[in-house]
């Protein structure tokens, strides 16, 4: 969301915005009709506004019902059901299948400052984001990196050397692992999903984006499991530290990974970056509030060693240290600053900036909060 112009759209809508775009076309479609009983089930449970995430959950849980029982549930058979999810799917992925615009984005500062420094230990790059944003800012700067595929063609999803990784590949070479999947990753079969490929182009029976809470029960499958092994192992290593930016704590299944592994390596230290104010993400708090190695920095304040408080500067802004993304309110006696580094725009901004690169840190317009992190 941060990494178009600051005055334009989104580069990539956030979950409001998908769930707008699937409804629209989802109605306007072949399946509409289908769609609106999952729409009216939905309602009739009396949750809070459904979105994309909760119409796919809904549907998948329905078709594998369905599928075991060889049953009709709300008049929608499994072969509707099934139909539904991929044509969820594709609407995700028509509008994450998008390119950066230009080479001066928050996500070419990333691979620069990946690429700024010769390393013993590998930079490691999570994402919940299932676009290829991330993919074209490091093949464009020359980063080298392994995502988990080996192939040219049609990639196959080689989880042995994911095991083997570390001495596998030289640290220069970043690690991409994209723990819900990606628009380019293909089932080759419902009967196999194990048998995953990535392909610009059709290559299978299904995408494998995950963007629905039945994540946890598919990652059973690979390479989900693998993907989520991956952040273990990481937070597992003596002295880790793990930032995150722009995640909003919405995922129970990777909150409970964080918090398992951080209460059980002390050594590993997480710095969560978040976009609005601290009220905003109560599950945020809760975690930060009981975990010591989890510093949680929002707009106004933060919490770090479980402790609240507000940002706030003792000098004027003209006679402090040059700040990076920080908005300093009127000067006085206690002068209460903004931060800004949960907009990935301003995150990328510091990179270059640490590498070398401008000083000058404009603040996004774009708000919301990205969809899963």
């Amino acid at each position: 969301m941060s990494a178009g112009p600051p005055e334009a759209p989104p580069l990539i809508p956030g979950i409001a915005g998908m769930t707008e775009r699937v409804v629209t076309e989802l109605g306007d479609s072949d399946l509409g009709e289908a769609f609106s009983k999952v729409r009216t089930n939905l309602a009739m449970a009396g949750a809070a506004p459904p979105n994309v995430e909760d119409y796919l959950t809904h549907v998948r849980l329905l078709a594998e019902v369905a599928r075991q029982s060889s049953s009709t549930l709300s008049d929608l058979d499994h072969p509707t059901l099934v139909a539904l999810d991929h044509k969820i799917c594709k609407v995700i992925a028509k509008l994450a299948t998008v390119d950066l615009l230009g080479t001066k984005t928050p996500y070419h500062h990333l691979a620069a400052w990946v690429r700024g420094t010769t390393r013993v230990i590998p930079v490691e790059l999570f994402t919940t984001n299932y676009d290829l944003l991330l993919e074209q800012s490091l093949e464009e700067l020359r980063v080298p990196y392994f995502d988990g595929f080996s192939g040219s063609r049609e990639a196959f999803f080689d989880p042995h050397a994911i095991e083997a990784e570390q001495e596998a590949f030289p640290p220069r070479w970043a690690r991409l692992w994209k723990l819900h999947g990606s628009i380019n990753w293909w089932a080759r079969s419902a009967t196999s999903p194990s048998e995953v490929v990535r392909s610009m182009k059709e290559a299978g029976e299904s995408l494998l984006v995950h963007p629905s809470h039945l994540k946890y029960d598919e990652s059973r499958q690979m390479p989900y499991l693998a993907m989520m092994d991956r952040l273990k192992a990481f937070l597992r290593r003596p002295a880790a530290v793990l930032v995150t930016c722009g995640y909003s704590f919405r995922d129970r299944h990777i909150n409970a990974l964080l918090w398992q592994a951080l209460a059980g390596n002390p050594d590993a230290t997480m710095f969560a970056l978040v976009r609005s104010n601290l009220e905003k993400y109560p599950t945020a708090i809760e975690l930060a509030t009981t975990t010591p190695n989890l510093s949680l920095l929002a707009r106004g304040g933060g919490i770090i060693g479980v402790r609240e408080a507000k940002w706030s500067a003792r000098e004027p802004a003209d006679k402090a240290p040059p700040g990076v993304a920080i908005e300093a309110g009127a000067p006085n006696e206690q002068m209460q600053v903004e931060v800004h580094l949960g907009d990935f725009a301003q995150l990328g901004y510091l990179l270059q900036d640490m590498i070398g690169g401008p000083r000058e840190y404009p603040l996004s317009t774009h708000g919301g909060e990205p969809s899963g992190g």
